[in-house]
């Protein structure tokens, strides 16, 4: 596929107007969906224009500030621009989660003994041990250390997953109630966003030979990790992206050295975008690309917040469902305040 043709139906975006549309649109595409077998996921934000489709650790705000405090002292302000010292940043932040946790006696996925050791060490050596990979090789986050690296996510640890949900309506939820949090501070819409998850695998993690014309620069990946020690990821159906930097990129005569020297933070969608015209035009999922739609956007006004947030409520989604236990027992509480006030 060329850079000037992309995919025709890549990306649609519908604008609605008020909470009615969007769930009959809902129930259309779900009831689609489970007749044509479908492997979609969603993800809600709360402002459809300032939030993109960027992991945590890579966006400007929130997250390079949360991994500048973490790590103050051990590397300058100026550092961050490498992303060989941004990766080691966030190993950083994942060790001393990890650490903290197992001083703790808390339960936590397994671990090689090898990783279980280096990860109690001082970050610095665990950070050079290369056990959970490099940037440059395209081993980071190692695969083994994701289960993990969702937890301390969940916890609000930055990382480079991406949340997903394989239930539209817990993201919805996620949605409008950053949306209602945010309403006098944005005037933006609140948006849903639906992947086609085969779709996505196969244009990012094609492994067949002769798949792409060119080397493309990422390797997308979906992570699945164990629901049992992370009771809100099993109420919230969580299911993970992440984005790594393909190995043989790196090495390719063509690519161009000044993206190697600064920090990637492309979204998802255009970083999808760029893999897909890195496919040979002979090869099978270059024509399937061509015809079927990878990513929807589905806008609402933030004034349609909450009453979305109301009919999620009568159907059994709210904080007390969301995140299990006493705190999402004080989050509902807070929610049906919220609803009050801005119906």
């Amino acid at each position: 596929m060329s850079k000037e043709s992309p995919a025709k139906n890549y990306c649609n975006e519908f604008n609605l107007s008020n909470y009615k549309e969007l769930f009959a649109f809902l129930h259309k595409v779900t009831l689609e969906a489970n007749l044509e077998r479908s492997n979609l996921i969603y993800r809600g934000v709360g402002d459809s224009i300032k939030h993109t489709l960027v992991p945590t650790a890579l966006r400007k705000e929130g997250g390079e500030s949360r991994l500048k405090d973490i790590c103050l002292g051990v590397f300058r302000s100026e550092d961050f621009s490498s992303p060989k010292i941004y990766s080691f940043a966030e190993m950083i932040a994942f060790s001393l989660f990890y650490q903290q946790a197992n001083a703790q006696g808390l339960p936590l996925p397994i671990v090689s003994t090898k990783a279980h050791s280096l990860l109690l060490k001082p970050p610095h050596e665990f950070v050079t041990s290369g056990i959970i990979g490099s940037l440059e090789d395209g081993g980071w986050p190692n695969s083994d250390i994701l289960p993990i690296l969702a937890l301390a996510q969940h916890y609000g640890v930055p990382t480079r997953l991406l949340d997903w949900s394989t239930d539209p309506y817990v993201s919805l939820y996620f949605a409008a109630k950053d949306a209602i949090n945010n309403r006098e501070n944005s005037p933006n819409s609140f948006a849903l966003w639906m992947l086609n998850r085969s779709v996505a695998e196969e244009i990012g993690n094609n492994r067949f030979s002769g798949a792409y014309s060119r080397p493309p620069k990422y390797h997308l990946e979906f992570v699945e990790t164990p629901q049992f020690q992370n009771p809100n990821l099993a109420a919230q159906n969580g299911i993970f992206s992440v984005l790594k930097i393909n190995p043989q990129w790196v090495n390719h005569k063509d690519r161009d050295e000044a993206e190697i020297e600064c920090v990637d933070r492309s979204p998802l969608d255009e970083a999808l975008l760029e893999i897909s015209k890195c496919l040979n035009i002979q090869s099978p999922i270059a024509a399937k690309v061509e015809n079927e739609t990878v990513f929807v956007k589905i806008m609402l006004p933030n004034t349609e917040a909450a009453n979305v947030l109301r009919v999620l409520r009568n159907m059994g989604y709210h904080g007390g469902t969301i995140f299990p236990g006493y705190d999402g027992c004080e989050k509902s509480i807070r929610e049906l305040e919220l609803i009050k006030r801005h119906s």
